[in-house]
């Protein structure tokens, strides 16, 4: 005990005794607190207006890119260039100078990884989609049931 999580211990201590769980008290505070930030979003019309500004929107876009490659690209080209400036300067300068460094290139990946890869493999998805609904079609009126039965 003793953290900011004491609260949320102490009731889960007691849930937990009573319905015979093994309830993460750190989980359910995080997993809570997402769910509360998700209601305010749908239920607040200011921050729905906030959270539809061009710039959040563009972020919600590259957000799948940018996860995938944020791992590989801050633990190659960021640890790199870290590792060159830090016997020069203090520790905290060459993880600001790290960090923006880090970030512009970061985002241009990201940018275009969303545009030609992940967008291109949505587009294949939908074809093959398209294509497997439409042999499903060809299969059942091949076999003597009429399309309108089908919806019926």
């Amino acid at each position: 005990m003793g953290t900011m999580y004491e609260p949320i211990e102490v009731w889960t201590k007691t849930i937990n005794e009573w319905i015979q769980l093994n309830i993460d008290p750190r989980l359910l505070a995080r997993t809570l607190g997402a769910a509360m930030i998700l209601f305010a979003l749908l239920r607040s019309k200011v921050l729905q207006k906030v959270f539809g500004w061009k710039p959040f929107v563009y972020l919600g876009q590259i957000s799948f890119s940018l996860y995938l490659i944020h791992f590989t690209f801050l633990n190659t080209y960021s640890a790199f260039l870290f590792s060159k400036v830090i016997h020069h300067i203090s520790y905290n300068l060459a993880y600001a100078i790290t960090f923006m460094a880090s970030m512009v290139p970061l985002f241009i990946l990201s940018h275009y990884y969303m545009k030609y890869i992940d967008q291109g493999a949505i587009k294949l998805a939908r074809k093959v989609e398209k294509k497997m609904s439409s042999n499903q079609v060809e299969t059942n009126n091949s076999a003597g049931h009429d399309s309108s039965e089908l919806t019926a």
